[in-house]
């Protein structure tokens, strides 16, 4: 993050995968960068509601707001037996 600046076009992936069930997801988001905040207590009201803790480990500097202008995503499966 340390290079994105305010203005910039960027695309925002989250993924999940189930490897029990042999499922998963993806959404990508598109958008503008509006904003860029040296992580404080008022950065962190930007993402309020968001988990404080992440799966992620180091420390977090930064929060972006991001103006979405596309949003996609699916859904993914395998019907294929494993091969034990």
């Amino acid at each position: 993050m340390a290079h994105i600046e305010v203005g910039q076009r960027i695309a925002f992936e989250v993924d999940e995968l189930d490897e029990a069930t042999r499922t998963g997801w993806d959404v990508v988001a598109h958008g503008t960068v509006q904003s860029m905040n040296s992580y404080s207590d008022d950065a962190a009201a930007v993402a309020a509601g968001a988990p404080k803790l992440t799966w992620a480990p180091g420390v977090r500097r930064n929060v972006m707001t991001i103006s979405i202008t596309s949003l996609s995503g699916r859904a993914v499966s395998s019907d294929e037996p494993d091969d034990q």
